[in-house]
């Protein structure tokens, strides 16, 4: 009964604050094929690393105690001064994953639609954020059809990001990430 309640609180949480600006996968390759350009990095994006490549290590855990540990490269821009868009291919991943992360004033809160660079039909992933006051963490929320439902806390400091993560379907824990971000390349610094 406890796990049912979980899930439907997630969807109570998420479900109508999805409404609003919804990331088609048409928009997220239109915003992943634009330039970078930190020329502006609006105030509630600064509480994210401004890095331009990350070595991105996870462990993957699974309720019957198996174990798997997966690095990999990923990229990153700025684009039209509001979209982080990061790309990378995680192993044993059908193609490269595209996300992108946003804030979103209307509501106050952290936005990422996730999709897979592959030929339709492309599934988006929604997550909705909110910030821990003024910290540098964020509290995370979001379903899909193939995932399921998930849980996460991404904390940023100036050198990585520590993320931790719970997956569920049905009200089951699938699934629990721990993993790191670490930037291995920073943006290029823009001439005045």
């Amino acid at each position: 009964m406890k796990a049912r309640g979980l899930s439907i609180l997630v969807l109570l949480a998420i479900g109508p604050s999805l409404s609003g600006q919804v990331m088609t996968a048409k928009r997220i390759f239109e915003l992943a094929s634009l330039p970078d350009d930190r020329s502006v990095v609006p105030e509630p994006l600064q509480i994210f690393i401004q890095a331009a490549e990350y070595t991105t290590s996870m462990i993957i855990a699974t309720p019957d105690g198996q174990k798997r540990q997966h690095s990999f490269r990923v990229q990153e821009k700025l684009v039209r001064g509001k979209y982080i868009v990061t790309r990378g291919r995680p192993p044993g991943a059908r193609s490269e994953l595209i996300m992108v992360t946003w804030y979103d004033e209307d509501t106050t809160t952290y936005r990422k639609a996730v999709c897979m660079n592959i030929p339709n039909p492309t599934e988006v992933y929604h997550s909705i954020g909110i910030r821990l006051r003024d910290t540098h963490t964020i509290s995370w929320t979001g379903l899909g059809n193939l995932a399921g439902s998930w849980l996460s806390i991404e904390r940023q400091t100036p050198e990585k990001v520590f993320f931790q993560e719970v997956y569920l379907t049905n009200g089951r824990v699938t699934s629990t990430v721990l993993g790191e971000s670490v930037p291995t390349k920073r943006p290029a610094k823009r001439k005045k």
